[in-house]
């Protein structure tokens, strides 16, 4: 295991991708030249402006949508308020109309249907937002029935809710136990907590928690069976790949960046942090705030931290974007082209996105 450092000014791993510049996003602008605008401005002692200009051409140069003020809420599906319901905005692009909030929602690409749970109630929307069904929850032992997760998984919303699984079937209108002799809690016992799915390899994760404290539980949904169960981890943000799993593990002030084998359910810890603000996990590497600042890290060298002198903030991934807030947008990049562009930053600027220190273990 490493702790995480500073990259020396050399290129690595990470830089492979900024030779790859050709690019359909954000096509309409150089980004690339814009890069190079702004490093010069930089050069020149206009600090400020330069960065500035550096951090549009990565975050606006890998766009693939910019979802323009008041921000959207959410991670996995974006979403407003509004007074005429809930506007969603990704993955799909419909109005909820005479919703005013949710409790727990997930849309299917493949359908365009739209699951929410809000109070005692699931309900189903088609495209446009068309309402077409409502049922009521399973019977629960909890004062307050509320939903805390749903993901749609082979066109069937799979729902938690008050510690349990179950599925829903929109044919018959009725809920199946999944895995029912299971519960589903907190590390810590207390019923105030998030939860959270992810999918991913045939496998179907849930994160149960609150502040750094998470039981992960993973479900091989064809089966039926369970992988493991109440893993401790400190995120509910995960990546999970066909045969390993790279999660956020420790507690504060000894942070873990881990992966998990499925073939031989063996962890190994690839780097430290004593500091971190936020994380969010992507197919190649993390992006990861401090109180020092945002840095990247490749999982091939977790070593070899960037700087990234940015004011951006990841927040997550929808699909297969990042999510990053923007000034008073949400931006969903691509993060092939994202990384293409920090890579050609960090080649512009090479000693400004080594500088400054990640966190120490």
């Amino acid at each position: 295991m490493t702790t995480m450092r500073a990259a020396s000014p050399r290129l690595g791993t990470f830089m492979f991708a900024a030779a790859l510049c050709a690019s359909v996003f954000a096509c309409g602008r150089d980004w690339e030249s814009s890069l190079s605008k702004g490093a010069r401005a930089y050069r020149e002692g206009r600090k400020d402006e330069g960065l500035a200009l550096m951090e549009e051409a990565v975050v606006r140069g890998s766009s693939s949508a910019i979802l323009d003020a008041p921000r959207a809420e959410g991670d996995a599906v974006l979403y407003r308020k509004s007074k005429a319901g809930i506007e969603i905005m990704h993955p799909l692009e419909m109005t909820l109309k005479g919703v005013p909030d949710v409790d727990a929602i997930a849309c299917s690409p493949d359908t365009g249907i739209t699951a929410i749970v809000r109070g005692s109630d699931l309900a189903l929307f088609g495209p446009g937002g068309k309402f077409i069904s409502a049922d009521e929850l399973p019977a629960s032992k909890e004062r307050e029935r509320r939903a805390r997760a749903l993901a749609w998984v082979n066109d069937t919303p799979v729902l938690f809710a008050d510690g349990k699984l179950y599925r829903y079937s929109p044919n018959s209108r009725a809920f199946t136990p999944l895995l029912p002799k299971e519960a589903f809690l907190p590390p810590y016992g207390d019923s105030s907590y998030r939860a959270a799915f992810t999918a991913g390899g045939g496998v179907l994760f849930l994160t149960v928690g609150l502040g750094g404290q998470y039981n992960l539980s993973a479900i091989a949904i064809e089966k039926d069976t369970l992988v493991f169960k109440n893993k401790p981890v400190s995120s509910s943000r995960i990546m999970p790949f066909q045969d390993r799993l790279y999660y956020i593990a420790g507690t504060a002030g000894a942070w873990l960046l881990a992966v998990y084998s499925f073939e031989t359910k063996a962890v190994k810890e690839l780097a430290s942090f004593g500091d971190l603000v936020d994380v969010t996990l992507l197919t190649r590497g993390v992006l990861y705030e401090t109180r020092e600042g945002n840095f990247y890290a490749d999982y091939a060298q977790p070593a070899a931290g960037v700087s990234v002198p940015f004011s951006f903030r990841p927040r997550g991934i929808s699909g297969k974007l990042i999510v990053i807030e923007y000034g008073n947008s949400v931006v969903l990049a691509d993060e092939k082209r994202f990384l293409e562009l920090l890579g050609l930053a960090w080649k512009e600027l090479p000693l400004v996105f080594a500088a400054g220190v990640p966190a120490k273990k």
